[in-house]
């Protein structure tokens, strides 16, 4: 088998989270791709990993009107396709909630604008990259733990601002997903900086912990609990005694609590519940020795923390906040 060659173009392709992108069945339709492929049901994506022939080809939605950049991936002016690209997928898994590497496309070909292939039941299907099927490579789906921040909205990341040691690990990831370990680049997105993380398992015990922890808190305190995470309100439990109701959102980290991130359903709560909201942050989650819980509450004009010191909030589409110590 070969190996991703990490001194070609690179790019990123952010499609609808499948099991097998061999076409919708019953138990495996697209989720996580965008309105329209949340609306319909299907996809161009649908068949990212569909052998037809010796190829296999690859669609990502770039946009109405839009091509995709080749010059950014060194192609000249007049060029319509780029031979020679690494492709990795990626896709937001819909149960957890964030995006993860999923599979990828070796010395692909890759072409500026949409392209057309007709079946053998005439039938046509649209696709903007394609290679030999022997070099598409998908990730089953409990292998898929390592997780990518920094693409921003676009369904369409140039890998340029990343170095060749993180692509390396990338490419190392897709390539043996079931021996990788883990990767020497952590995330910050505090300042700006994108990266990547490894272990969903882990991230999901965190998770858990977090929310155990912060219900038998409030529990101590006599109110009763009740569990709303999955139905995306922007909190995760109620806490209910008489007749107030607080909404908890829970955040849960491996070690001291130095900032944690809103998503902007969560901080349109934050803002708008402001004496009803509570930001739980569980820090040393998995430490039985260590864990404890920051609260986070609105008083007066301004938030604080359970010690009543102010947190520091830095607005981006979600929110970013730490301790002002």
């Amino acid at each position: 088998m070969s190996h991703f060659d990490v001194s070609k173009p690179c790019i990123f392709f952010r499609i609808a989270w499948m099991d097998n992108y061999k076409g919708k069945k019953k138990n495996d339709i697209p989720r996580g791709g965008g309105a329209m492929v949340d609306e319909s049901g299907t996809g161009g994506e649908i068949y990212n990993f569909l052998s037809r022939g010796a190829y296999t080809y690859g669609f990502v939605r770039v946009g109405k009107g839009k091509d995709i950049n080749l010059k950014k991936l060194g192609a000249k002016n007049d060029e319509e396709f780029l031979e020679g690209v690494n492709i990795v997928f990626f896709a937001r898994n819909y149960e957890f909630g964030h995006q993860y590497i999923i599979g990828g496309y070796k010395n692909a070909t890759l072409y500026k604008s949409v392209q057309t292939i007709v079946l053998p039941n005439g039938k046509q299907r649209l696709y903007c990259a394609k290679c030999k099927s022997s070099d598409a490579i998908l990730i089953p789906s409990e292998l898929r733990s390592l997780e990518i921040e920094g693409p921003g909205q676009s369904n369409l990341y140039y890998a340029k601002k990343h170095t060749l040691n993180e692509l390396q690990n990338i490419f190392n990831f897709i390539d043996k997903p079931q021996t990788f370990q883990k990767l020497t680049k952590k995330s910050n997105r505090t300042n700006g900086k994108s990266g990547w993380h490894l272990d969903a398992e882990t991230r999901k015990r965190v998770e858990v912990a977090a929310m155990d922890f912060t219900a038998d808190h409030f529990k101590q305190k006599g109110f009763m609990i009740k569990d709303v995470h999955k139905q995306n309100k922007g909190w995760d439990l109620e806490a209910m005694k008489g007749k107030k109701t607080l909404h908890l959102e829970v955040k849960g980290t491996q070690n001291s609590f130095g900032s944690v991130e809103l998503t902007a359903n969560e901080y349109k709560q934050f803002k708008s519940k402001k004496s009803t909201y509570r930001l739980c942050v569980v820090y040393y989650a998995l430490d039985k020795e260590k864990i404890a819980i920051d609260i986070i509450y609105h008083n007066d004009d301004s938030w604080v923390n359970s010690t009543g010191r102010k947190v520091l909030m830095k607005e981006a589409v979600s929110a970013s906040i730490s301790i002002n110590k």
